[in-house]
């Protein structure tokens, strides 16, 4: 698996914000909304919104996809750092091996393109030949697409799986 990259210091000025919040589909929501308005008060409203946008589906495809029942926990791990045009958004959920197996595929088939447009458009061509696909993974897609975000992961040894997506060349202008 790829290491979840930290490149913000510690102690660096810029935006924090870290919560766990329970599994619950209707928290997404409120969360989404929490982390714009707390990020609209460091960037300017279209990153804000791009990174609410990123948060809620991270935290969609860990409820998702989480092995919540095979760990008895029901909590998530929602974190966000910016500093220096460079915003990161980590969601740490459980997970089982086969799972973030495959998340990792998907990650390295997402590199196989020249830009993650491509990879787009590649899987919608795809899912329109065979629309049966019972998981589309358009949602790592969209995120990268739309968040203009690089994406990578990391499986610790708990089993708990941190989905990251950078955001690099965001404007901190409030």
């Amino acid at each position: 698996m790829n290491a979840v990259t930290n490149s913000l210091p510690p102690n660096a000025p810029g935006f924090s914000f870290k919560t766990r919040v329970t599994n619950a589909w209707a928290n997404i929501e409120l969360l989404r909304v929490a982390v714009i308005a707390s990020a609209r008060a460091v960037f300017n409203e279209d990153v804000s919104v791009a990174i609410g946008t990123v948060a809620s589906e991270l935290m969609e495809n860990a409820v998702k996809y989480g092995a919540w029942e095979d760990h008895g926990m029901q909590t998530m791990r929602v974190a966000v750092r910016g500093h220096d045009n460079i915003i990161e958004v980590d969601v740490s959920s459980p997970s089982s091996p086969a799972m973030a197996a495959r998340l990792h595929e998907h990650l390295v088939w997402m590199r196989t393109f020249a830009c993650v447009e491509e990879a787009y458009l590649a899987r919608i061509s795809e899912l329109a030949v065979a629309p049966s696909d019972t998981r589309s993974s358009m949602g790592l897609l969209r995120i990268a697409v739309e968040g203009n975000c690089q994406l990578s992961s990391d499986l610790a040894q708990d089993n708990i799986l941190t989905v990251c997506a950078t955001l690099a060349d965001a404007s901190l202008v409030a």
